[in-house]
């Protein structure tokens, strides 16, 4: 299993969509409405990403 398949896994929706929203508020509104989230489930996801990103970058730099 690739390693954006597992974090999607863990956050319920394309890493696309998390990332699009993250940068956009009208987009963040549409997604937290869409799935009757809260700001903090948003965040929540996005911590995720950062932990797996970090992660997936620091074995890149070991190589």
């Amino acid at each position: 299993m690739s390693p954006t398949a597992v974090v999607e896994a863990r956050i319920d929706i394309p890493v696309e969509e998390l990332m699009e929203a993250l940068s956009s508020e009208a987009k963040a509104e549409a997604l937290i409405a869409a799935h009757g989230w809260t700001r903090d489930d948003l965040l929540e996801r996005a911590e995720i990403l950062t932990r797996s990103l970090s992660a997936e970058i620091s074995t890149l730099n070991m190589v």
